[in-house]
């Protein structure tokens, strides 16, 4: 499904299964990736690369709502969350970082994902809900030899339970600190029994503002969210299943959150207007599974459009002195479509040593966006009373062609051999502007044109099945990001006209074990990636002003180990450890945004550690109570390119008790019980040294009440 209302997965079911739980009846046709306890956890050890997984069980459990949510729980993987262009959060997988000033303005992101089979181009909403999956699998390194949508950091596969045979609904209410109120349910259930089937969801979601306006002297960065969706399951005989998903998204929120790490309140802010954060996703989708003997066909169709509308106090980037305020606002307009299509033919007989998939993908995305900065009596420094407006139209169309396949033979039940290979192909067009009269930002300036880039992207990979409980494997991937056409604003900041593609080398050894008549899993991975043409945005002119530019850094590296640890001494507790140490540096990085040699990747962290503790016990009459608590730590990191200032390492720590009913449910949580204060990425602003950007969220506690039937 596409990446705004695609997402829109939006009913929680109240019973869940989990990789580490009793795995939940699926109330459809048999599903196309592993769901059950134990299919899930089996996958995962046989997969000859590095692969973690979470089922509803432990989506509900962590209470993760969202797609950043799910990356709490992986190693290695951090969100960079900066509101100035809501929903969309960007991600950093080993040493790549992605960055909202490539990926929201019209660039390839690199984290690919799908929900149901269906793709999705675009980075708009990936905040938005993720309710009533059955699992959620991500994927690190490239795997475009097996996916089509554009991915060379990772892939994340998201599942929904659909409709099916049986009528079932529930309803849940939440009632949390900042006078959260959330509302979401769903029903589904069939038309014709056996023939066809049709669910719906929504969700209606109201918050104030974790932050405070000290000049108007009220919350800041209020929400309010109300999603939906309808999916239709059409299967006119037990080899076809055609799937119609449709999604429609609201946000109208309050202005983004700037504030401070120079010493302040992160969680005040001093804004002369209220602003706010508008954003309507529609999705509509159409997958249809055709199972022959030995193979099935995969085709999925989609469409997405995104428009929003920003208006913020830019004011506060420019000044030490708090009250000079209602001096710059700052608007951001962005208006985009696209579609996807691909097609697979894969092998559909597990019991084969022989085993193949092969594809095709076409998407096509057009972006177009506007931001202005105005001017009202702005007193700075080396300009005067300055008065008027700096515009940056901006419209980006990428089409991308790619063919993909892989496939793998296992020898003597013990020796696995895969290999693959993926074309691509990506046309770029753009036409922007900087129209700057007062010459704010170096004066006007143009950039129009188009680029063609194409890459050649192999895999291959060796596993070594020692016994039933032990599997080594060595995997050679290749990533590829393609080049685009560089913003008119760039120019002024130095930059080249347009900026070369990317081209990544993964090496990746790892084992799988299990213990204890598999109640203990220890999975070690070692990884070392190397980068040629690193794509790096860079701040070039004053603090906090959009003087920036894209740059080709020579060549980084990324390297690193991971654990994880999962151990079940006994029925229902569940003790999960996922640790990563990495380090990613650029190597050579000499061009007009200066040298930087040796420098950190901004945004990577330098450790992760995602630790959970889940316990369920059975009660007479098929109730149960649970418990969970969780600490994820994050390692430091730096912000910029310059590693002029970064974040130190935090941990947030979360729980979560209930007791549970055959047909409902009430739970306690809370969230950042050591109510730690971090800034996940910033932004250069005055005075020197500082960094402005959107503060974590602090300290909450709330209550949640189930029903189902």
């Amino acid at each position: 499904m596409g990446a705004a209302a695609s997402l829109l997965a939006l009913a929680p079911a109240l019973a869940y299964g989990q990789t580490d739980e009793e795995p939940t009846e699926r109330k459809t046709l048999a599903p196309l990736v592993v769901t059950s306890e134990e299919d899930t956890q089996a996958a995962i050890q046989e997969a000859s690369t590095s692969v973690d997984a979470l089922t509803s069980q432990a989506l509900e459990d962590r209470d993760i709502r969202r797609i950043p949510d799910i990356f709490t729980a992986i190693s290695n993987v951090d969100v960079n969350d900066i509101t100035e262009i809501a929903s969309v959060p960007t991600f950093t997988v080993r040493g790549t970082a992605e960055d909202i000033n490539i990926d929201a303005f019209g660039g390839t992101p690199s984290v690919a994902y799908y929900m149901d089979d269906i793709p999705a181009l675009s980075v708009y909403g990936r905040s938005l809900p993720i309710f009533n999956l059955d699992t959620a699998s991500f994927y690190k390194g490239p795997h475009g030899t097996r996916f089509g949508a554009p991915g060379s950091a990772g892939v994340l596969r998201l599942a929904s339970l659909l409709p099916g045979n049986e009528l079932n609904g529930d309803i849940g209410y939440t009632y949390g600190s900042y006078n959260r109120h959330q509302i979401d349910g769903s029903v589904s259930g069939p038309i014709i029994k056996d023939r066809l089937a049709i669910g719906f969801g929504g969700l209606f979601e109201t918050r104030e503002g974790y932050v405070h306006n000290a000049v108007l002297n009220d919350s800041y960065g209020d929400i309010e969210e109300v999603s939906g969706r309808m999916q239709l399951v059409y299967t006119p005989s037990a080899d076809l299943e055609i799937l119609f998903t449709l999604g429609l998204a609201n946000q109208d929120n309050g202005g983004p959150n700037f504030t401070s790490n120079n010493g302040g309140d992160l969680f005040t802010v001093l804004q002369g207007i209220e602003g706010f954060q508008k954003y309507d996703s529609d999705v509509e989708a159409l997958r249809i599974t055709s199972r022959r003997d030995g193979y099935r066909i995969v085709s999925a169709t989609s469409r997405q459009s995104n428009d929003g509308d920003i208006l913020y106090d830019f004011g506060t980037f420019f000044f030490a002195n708090p009250f000079t305020l209602e001096t710059v606002y700052g608007t951001y307009k962005v208006s985009e479509e696209s579609y996807t299509q691909e097609f697979r033919v894969e092998s559909d007989d597990e019991s084969s040593p022989f085993q193949w998939s092969a594809g095709a993908f076409f998407g096509t995305r057009e972006n177009k966006t506007t931001g202005e900065f105005t001017y009202s009596n702005l007193q700075f420094p080396g300009f005067g009373t300055v008065n008027g407006a700096s515009t940056f139209p901006n419209n980006a169309k990428q089409d991308t062609y790619a063919i993909f396949g892989e496939a793998s033979y296992t020898f003597w039940d013990r020796v696995e051999i895969t290999g693959g290979l993926r074309a691509e192909t990506v046309e770029s067009k753009r036409n922007s502007e900087l129209i700057d009269p007062l010459f704010f930002f170096g004066g006007n300036s143009t950039n129009s044109g188009k680029k063609t880039t194409s890459g050649i992207s192999p895999m291959a990979g060796i596993s070594w099945k020692w016994d039933d409980d032990h599997r080594t494997y060595f995997r050679f991937s290749t990533g590829f990001q393609p080049g685009d056409i560089a913003s008119a604003s760039h120019l002024n900041a130095g930059a080249p006209t347009e900026y070369d593609e990317q081209t990544s080398y993964h090496f990746e050894l790892g084992h799988k074990a299990t213990y204890l008549d598999k109640r203990l899993t220890v999975n070690p991975t070692v990884f070392y990636t190397k980068y040629d043409d690193y794509q790096a945005y860079v701040d070039m002119g004053l603090p906090g002003l959009p003087v920036s530019a894209v740059f080709n850094a020579q060549s980084a590296h990324a390297m690193g180990v991971e654990l994880q640890i999962v151990a079940e001494p006994f029925e229902g507790l569940r003790i999960a450890s996922n640790l990563g140490i990495q380090e990613a540096e650029y190597d050579r990085f000499r061009s007009g945004a200066g040298t930087y040699d040796g420098n950190d990747i901004p945004n990577i962290p330098s450790f992760t550690a995602r630790n959970n503790i889940t316990y369920r016990h059975a009660l007479d009459g098929g109730n149960a109570v649970m418990g969970m608590v969780e600490c994820n730590v994050t390692g430091d990191y730096k912000y910029d390119q310059k590693n002029t200032g970064g974040q130190d390492a935090y941990t947030i720590c979360n729980a979560r008790i209930g007791y549970e009913w055959a047909q409902s449910a009430v739970y306690l949580f809370a969230a950042n019980l050591l109510d730690e204060e971090y800034l996940p990425s910033g932004y250069a602003a005055f005075p020197a040294g500082t960094f402005r950007g959107t503060p974590g969220a602090p300290q909450t506690f709330g209550v949640e009440f189930r029903a189902n039937f």
